[in-house]
């Protein structure tokens, strides 16, 4: 290395040693101080009238509905880590010989899920299935 190389190289260094913690400080200095997002994993709050309850292995599902009876809730709580990462859940009631149904919310882990049923929904029966949109394949059906 010659002698102008190795003074191009010792100020390069130095300058580094400088310029690197100053851009460290800067960036904590202009990162947000709360997260954009509250929660990612915000639970929609629990509707006050229990219309229907099915209780399996590992499984809770819940038919919720407003006090004026306007609005329902599907509470799916799940007590097991599932096999498979993503489970989506469909409302079977209303398909053709061949499709799914109603997509509801997805699954994907073990804690409380709720999502809001179309106004639509017959409270009589209900035909809800898991399906693995990665093997293409239902994995559980729950009548009740």
């Amino acid at each position: 290395m010659t002698g102008a190389a190795r003074k191009r190289h010792i100020q390069s260094w130095i300058l580094l040693a400088l310029l690197l913690p100053l851009g460290m400080g800067s960036a904590w200095y202009v990162r947000p101080r709360q997260p954009i997002q509250q929660e990612l994993l915000s639970i929609p709050v629990e509707l006050p009238l229990l219309v229907r309850a099915y209780r399996g292995a590992g499984t809770e599902i819940r038919i919720l509905k407003d006090s004026v009876g306007a609005a329902l809730q599907l509470e799916w709580t799940t007590t097991k880590v599932p096999d498979f990462p993503v489970l989506l859940i469909f409302d079977n009631r209303h398909h053709t010989q061949g499709a799914m149904g109603r997509y509801i919310g997805r699954v994907e882990g073990p804690r409380t899920y709720r999502y809001p049923l179309p106004e639509d929904t017959d409270t009589e029966r209900f035909d809800f299935s898991l399906y693995d949109p990665l093997h293409k394949r239902v994995i559980e059906q729950f009548k009740f």
